[in-house]
């Protein structure tokens, strides 16, 4: 939402909020940080195919979705940080039923519990940052920050954790990670008393701007799903090709920062240019990056594949939402974009799985490039026919 002629939401615009919404980011956001090393540590663990596997991740981001979906119904009508807490204490009970599973069926469970104490609190953080003044920098501040939890586990995970705790011990550095990315409770509003009248400064979408902000949300949707296809087997693409888990590992975590650096430089330029013109060229990168994964082999591909690719999704997703937030007067449906992304993380692992059985991994690279071309016109064509009006 952009609002520029009143007071209600300018509470929003400042650190204590953005960093205690970033954090809470972060939480939600921690399992797709570690998506490629846990995914391969499940599959590994439990003795999974790779189809089982994207049905695991597909379990998670079902109750990520749908938990982000019904906050449409109810996130304004409830004490935000209470609701905050709500939501780490189930993500901290979902992740450590990992530590007791014994069957494929408490695998799922596990990671649907998960999902929703994560999507909730992923939901919140969108919510509470959709009511900027200035959206696209809220959500690329937010994207930046939400990605070094990840990070850092990940590039813990080969080198300190693994070798001497395995799958226990990871398990018990994404506990960590939760119970002190839990303090952002403290950074948000307790409670929404923005949105009681601004009705009376705007007045009901009409159908054809809720058809606008809809189609804003299928394109985070279409883009991650080809994004999360790739990243939650980037770890599997590199085993293949002979690659040390520590180097993977390291890589991985690199991108990850690369991603957050992203975010905040998407922030910086938010209006130094054209955003069109920005997207274009970001996306490009982001075809390139998919290209040295699908072409060039060995090592230094790899890396420099996979850094690049990550560079560029938070970049990408700063668009995506602060144009679906400025379409979205009202701050009713901006919830959605969290379950664009949940989606998408359904969607693109499950494709992705069975096209790497059946095509290998170039299929899965592919994949993820049809999704960004596809996006990116949907994009380009709606920012244009917005700028029209």
């Amino acid at each position: 939402m952009n609002v520029t002629d009143t007071n209600n939401i300018s509470y929003i615009d400042n650190t204590k909020v953005y960093l205690g919404a970033g954090f809470l980011a972060g939480a939600g956001a921690l399992m797709f940080g570690v998506m490629p090393i846990f995914l391969s540590l499940i599959g590994g663990t439990f003795e999974l195919t790779p189809q089982q596997v994207g049905d695991a991740a597909a379990a998670f981001n079902a109750s990520f979705t749908g938990m982000s979906i019904s906050a449409l119904f109810w996130i304004r009508k409830i004490d935000w940080r209470a609701t905050s807490l709500i939501g780490l204490l189930i993500s901290i009970i979902g992740t450590g039923l990992f530590l007791a599973i014994n069957s494929y069926l408490h695998l799922l469970s596990a990671m649907f519990l998960t999902g929703i104490g994560m999507g909730l609190l992923y939901s919140l953080s969108m919510t509470v940052l959709g009511d900027s003044e200035r959206p696209q920098k809220a959500f690329a501040v937010k994207l930046g920050m939400e990605t070094f939890p990840g990070a850092i586990v990940l590039f813990a995970a080969p080198v300190f954790i693994l070798p001497k705790a395995g799958f226990t011990g990871f398990i018990g550095v994404m506990l960590m990670a939760l119970l002190l990315l839990g303090f952002g409770a403290l950074g948000i509003p307790k409670q929404d008393n923005t949105r009681r009248d601004l009705d009376k400064f705007y007045p009901a979408e009409n159908s054809g701007n809720l058809l606008l902000i809809l189609i804003s949300v299928v394109i985070s949707l279409t883009f991650f799903s080809g994004m999360m296809g790739s990243w939650a087997f980037l770890e599997f693409l590199g085993s293949d090709r002979e690659i040390s888990g520590s180097i993977i590992g390291a890589t991985l975590s690199i991108g990850l920062i690369a991603m957050g650096l992203g975010g905040f430089l998407a922030a910086i330029l938010s209006n130094k240019a054209s955003q069109t013109i920005q997207f274009i060229i970001i996306a490009t990168v982001h075809l390139v990056a998919l290209a040295i994964l699908a072409f060039v082999p060995g090592t230094a591909g790899f890396a420099a594949g996979s850094i690049l690719f990550l560079f560029t999704v938070n970049y990408i997703l700063s668009f995506t939402f602060g144009l679906t937030a400025r379409l979205d007067k009202q701050g009713r449906f901006v919830a959605l974009c969290g379950a664009s992304l949940s989606g998408g993380a359904v969607l693109g692992p499950m494709v992705s799985g069975r096209l790497i059985e059946s095509q290998g991994y170039t299929g899965m690279l592919t994949f993820s490039a049809i999704c960004l071309i596809v996006a990116a016109f949907i994009f380009v064509t709606l920012s244009q026919l917005k700028a029209s009006k």
